[in-house]
């Protein structure tokens, strides 16, 4: 069928994916996954990365129903991601809201309550590895159930509790060097490793990329975010890390790492700066949005043509919108019931 002269015709069109969460009172249930690099050398790190996913915690919505986890970079069979327990903490923190503190059970009534327990965790488990410098690796795999000779560990991990079905996933990757794993060509997505460290080269093409042994998953940053979206089709994630940004400051700038992050806009915080609680507190606070029943959105792209607008909520054409061109700011009307699926296109001139 021929288009109508009368019918306006765009190019340059995006169509947008929201996910409603399950009610509308209720937020997003939300994992926070901390992937950190436990080796000797993190030590020093320990006290504030914890002051800061405090703050990150006490960032979010207090509605939240929030699990966290502690995954270890490492590489080994049985541990690669998978989350640490000790002591009868873990592997998953429970901050739920309106509930009473109670270790045995892993359920904490306050920020305050599980961060005290988070950083008894990580300080059994920091200094003990070396080579945890697989965050990448550690991300790919607790979300798998492929990852050779090591089967079932999303399983696993869902079976304890995390990586909930009806959740948002949050991620805070916390490293002084970069990934082993990391790229030095094509964006940093390509099969040439960025370290030259001896012992870093000869485990790279054991578990990064190994043309030789094609069953081995090729663990780059484009890859790590393919298996994230899969996971999370149509509810939010979002992925940030507390990483060296300059050479010289203290340790490697956390190559790799900063390749995901960018790659979702998350944010990337220089761990230079000593302490995270700030930028953390706002990364928790901008991530409300996303948790949220969403009844409006802001354009990013410049020159949105209003009339090319169309929304569709599941599956069925609504006119339940407005739009204010100034602010480029479409405000849902009818944002959908419950769950709903929403299609939103538009084009630019």
């Amino acid at each position: 069928v021929e288009p109508s002269p009368d019918t306006p015709q765009f190019s340059n069109c995006v169509t947008q994916i929201v996910q409603q969460p399950s009610s509308t009172e209720t937020p997003y249930p939300l994992d926070l996954a901390i992937v950190m690099d436990t080796s000797s050398s993190m030590d020093t790190e320990v006290a504030p990365v914890t002051n800061g996913i405090k703050s990150y915690l006490e960032g979010l919505d207090p509605n939240v129903d929030t699990r966290v986890a502690l995954f270890n970079a490492d590489n080994e069979v049985g541990k690669k991601g998978r989350m640490y327990s000790s002591g009868g903490i873990g592997p998953v923190l429970k901050l739920v809201p309106g509930a009473v503190t109670n270790r045995a059970t892993g359920t904490y009534a306050t920020p305050t309550d599980l961060a005290a327990d988070f950083l008894a965790l990580m300080l059994v488990e920091t200094g003990k590895h070396s080579n945890t410098e697989f965050g990448l690796l550690s991300i790919y795999s607790a979300l798998s159930n492929d990852y050779p000779s090591d089967l079932n560990i999303l399983s696993q991990n869902q079976a304890l509790g995390f990586f909930r079905s009806d959740a948002a996933l949050a991620v805070i990757t916390v490293g002084d060097e970069m990934d082993i794993c990391a790229r030095s060509d094509n964006g940093g997505n390509g099969n040439l490793q960025l370290s030259t460290q001896r012992s870093e080269v000869s485990l790279f093409p054991t578990y990064c990329y190994n043309a030789n042994s094609p069953q081995l998953p090729n663990i780059t940053p484009a890859n790590v975010l393919q298996r994230v979206e899969d996971a999370y089709v149509g509810r939010p994630f979002n992925i940030s890390g507390i990483h060296y940004l300059v050479a010289g400051q203290g340790g490697e700038v956390g190559g790799g790492y900063l390749t995901l992050i960018s790659s979702v806009g998350g944010s990337q915080i220089d761990m230079a700066a000593e302490s995270y609680t700030e930028a953390l507190n706002q990364v928790a606070t901008d991530f409300n949005r996303a948790l949220e029943f969403t009844t409006e959105i802001q354009f990013a792209d410049p020159g949105i043509e209003s009339t090319s607008i169309e929304v569709v909520i599941n599956g069925i054409p609504s006119d339940g919108f407005t739009y204010d061109a100034p602010s480029q700011t479409l405000h849902l009307t009818d944002p959908g019931p419950p769950s709903a699926r929403l299609e939103i296109t538009y084009c630019t001139k």
